[in-house]
């Protein structure tokens, strides 16, 4: 065994630190690394890309024998850059962007725990443990504190999440955790499942979570025995969302929308609205009218695929859905939902979609306005082969009468992910073609439409159902 006194690289080996280390290490082959109870502090700030530990090789293993071990100061605390490689019983607090960076397949980060990431101007994100590899473990860690970057300087929103299973993830495991804020805050998630898909989220604690698990419409996700607590009742929050895979014996208590699509069973949910305490009017002539009819939401478009209308990929998509094939609710229409089916051939990458009212003059394909649809709280999607995924619910108020503007930009241009499935004919609807990225531009030119087409939509469902 080698005892380390100071930063720097080291090769292959069985090492121990023998006191506080100021500054980074690098391992470039095997190691073995005993924290034995000390510190690995980078002291850095700002934005500026620095690692605590970088663990190179295959099979390395960095742990804390004593208790106390920490890593923590920098941009991102540790990295697994090998294969098989394992993070046990390490304080990973008070990094600036990325607790854990599990970068090779097959990399565990095993109890320990992770806290107060936050500190960079140029990212919106905080991480506890980042996967982009296959087959990741995190097990029996403790998260607390985890909100978007307090410090972030740009625009749009920001997350902040415990664990995030990126695109590049397929079968991740996140299991016996505990994440907990104090503060429940809109755009953070307890854990994010990307399109890789195929997650396993089992038996965690959440609590304040806006969104607290999760899961892409993909793989075959397993998401049971998680417990979900919110404190307070934020806008369009979820418990747990995830549309396919097994989803059971979870509990969620506190959201108004525990489990996003409904459709799973043996989940327990509780919420409790308590609404103001009314004295009667002493004359009952002057007693307040009653309250108007409870409404729900159904569906008010349904269609099978029949055909493949082709290969989109890099193209923008804009479908005109006429009001005539749709059957509009007695009440006021709020918000939407839409669903998407995928080709039985291969998938379909999307890195946006957006909805709105067809204009009442103009091309085809134009619309008065655009607004974004997201899912599971980010704008790019798979749609998977003979599959669906249905988006997030969006406030979007149609008024029952015009047609509709369903405009998506198709990312994929490898021909692997770009199979665009529809329905033929349909009166009154069209699918237009333009290779330029104007899916979010309302009034665009130069599109190529297809009468009688209308592709990849199957379902629209909306609120104004009398209940």
């Amino acid at each position: 065994m080698t005892l380390i006194s100071s930063s720097g690289t080291y090769g292959s080996g069985t090492y121990k630190l023998s006191q506080d280390i100021a500054g980074s290490l690098v391992f470039t082959g095997t190691a073995f690394l005993d924290l034995a109870g000390h510190t690995v502090d980078v002291g850095g700030g700002g934005n500026t890309w620095n690692y605590g530990v970088i663990a190179q090789g295959a099979n390395t293993v960095i742990g804390d024998s004593v208790g106390g071990g920490k890593v923590t100061g920098a941009r991102v605390g540790m990295k697994l850059e090998g294969a098989g490689s394992e993070i046990v019983n390490v304080d990973l607090s008070g990094n600036r962007y990325i607790g854990a960076w599990l970068a090779a397949a097959n990399c565990a980060v095993i109890g320990g725990k992770c806290g107060s990431i936050a500190g960079v101007t140029d990212e919106k994100y905080a991480i506890g443990i980042q996967c982009d590899a296959a087959a990741p473990v995190v097990y029996g860690v403790q998260f607390d504190e985890m909100y978007c970057q307090a410090e972030y300087a740009g625009s749009g929103a920001g997350e902040g999440l415990p664990v995030n299973f990126a695109a590049t993830c397929v079968g991740g495991t996140m299991e016996r955790c505990i994440a907990i804020n104090s503060v429940p805050q809109v755009n953070s998630y307890g854990v994010f499942g990307g399109s890789g898909g195929g997650h396993k989220i089992k038996n965690n604690l959440f609590v304040n979570f806006w969104r607290a698990a999760n899961h892409a419409s993909v793989g075959e996700p397993e998401l049971t025995g998680n417990v979900c607590v919110i404190s307070e009742d934020l806008a369009d929050n979820n418990g747990i969302a995830c549309h396919i895979g097994e989803v059971k014996r979870n509990v969620c208590v506190g959201y108004s929308r525990p489990y996003m699509d409904g459709t799973h069973e043996g989940n327990v949910s509780v919420y409790c609205h308590v609404p103001p305490i009314v004295e009667a009017p002493a004359d009952p002539d002057q007693a307040p009218d009653p309250d108007p009819p409870a409404e729900g939401t159904g569906s008010i478009f349904s269609v099978a695929q029949n055909e493949k209308f082709g290969n989109v990929g890099t193209k923008t998509i804009k479908v005109r859905i006429p009001a005539s094939a749709i059957t509009a609710p007695s009440g006021s229409v709020t918000k939407m939902k839409l669903t998407f089916g995928g080709d039985a051939s291969e998938p379909l990458a999307l890195s946006k979609a957006f909805i709105g009212h067809a204009s009442g003059s103009g091309d085809v394909w134009d619309a008065s306005g655009l607004t974004k649809l997201q899912f599971s709280g980010v704008d790019a999607v798979t749609v998977p082969a003979a599959g669906s995924i249905s988006s997030d619910w969006l406030d979007f108020a149609w008024d029952k009468s015009s047609d509709l503007i369903l405009s998506v930009y198709c990312s994929d241009s490898g021909g692997s992910s770009d199979g665009l499935n529809s329905t033929n004919p349909v009166t009154g609807a069209s699918t237009s073609m333009s290779t330029s990225d104007v899916a979010g531009t309302a009034n665009a030119s130069g599109l190529t439409s297809y009468a009688g087409y209308l592709a990849l939509l199957t379902e629209i469902e909306t609120d104004g159902f009398a209940i």
